[in-house]
C-alpha cells in the first residue's frame, strides 16, 4: 500500500466510517427504546429479528467497516484509472462525503425520533428517504 493512497483516502474513510458508526449507535438507542419494528431499514430489521438487536448491529458494524474500506478504495482506484486529480471533484470524495453526510443526517433523525421530535426527524431523514 502506497503512502499516497493512504494520504488521499484516510480522511475520506474516517468520515464515511464515522457516519456509519453514528448511524448504528443512534439506531441502537432508537431500537432499544421503541423496538425492532421501528427500524425503517428492512434488511437490518430482518437481521435484528433473526439474530437479536445487539448481535445484528455488531455484525452490521463490522461488515460495514470492512465494506467501507473496499468502497473508498474502489472509488479511489476508479479515480486513478480515469486520471482524476485528488484535489478535484472526484468519485471517492462524492461517494465518501455524499453517503457519509446522508448517514450522519440519518443518525440525527434517529436521535430526534428517540426524544420524540418526529417532525424534526422527518426533515433530517428526507435525504436518506430520497436516496
Amino acid at each position: 500500500m502506497s503512502l499516497e493512497f493512504l494520504a488521499n483516502t484516510l480522511s475520506d474513510y474516517v468520515y464515511f466510517t464515522g457516519s456509519h458508526y453514528a448511524d448504528l449507535a443512534s439506531t441502537y438507542i432508537f431500537v432499544k427504546r421503541d423496538g425492532i419494528a421501528s427500524e425503517s431499514h428492512k434488511g437490518l430489521r430482518k437481521l435484528m429479528q433473526e439474530m437479536g438487536e445487539d448481535k445484528a448491529l455488531l455484525t452490521h458494524l463490522i461488515l460495514g467497516t470492512i465494506g467501507n474500506v473496499f468502497l473508498v478504495g474502489a472509488a479511489y482506484g476508479l479515480d486513478s484509472l480515469l486520471g482524476i486529480q485528488d484535489n478535484a471533484l472526484n468519485i471517492h470524495h462524492v461517494q465518501s462525503y455524499g453517503l457519509g453526510t446522508i448517514k450522519y443526517l440519518t443518525a440525527i433523525s434517529n436521535i430526534a425520533n428517540t426524544y420524540g421530535y418526529s417532525k424534526v426527524a422527518d426533515i433530517f431523514s428526507l435525504p436518506a428517504r430520497m436516496y
